[in-house]
């Protein structure tokens, strides 16, 4: 089985232009760019499932290795 990299975008609320983040880091006002992305590495479990944790107002990004 193969491991698997995830990264969040959260905000606030679904409306908000403040405070989204991508991979843990906000853009910045001025420049609109954003530092790297953190990302968080995640195992299947014995199924082949990858489990993860959704808060309300994200969306997520996993890429499986191959």
């Amino acid at each position: 089985m193969h491991q698997a990299s995830l990264l969040v975008v959260k905000a606030p609320s679904l409306g908000s232009t403040e405070g989204v983040t991508y991979g843990g880091q906000q853009f910045d006002d001025n420049t609109g760019l954003i530092p790297t992305p953190r990302t968080e590495t995640i195992s299947p479990d014995a199924f082949g499932n990858y489990t993860f944790t959704l808060a309300n107002a994200s969306a997520v990004l996993l890429t499986i290795e191959p």
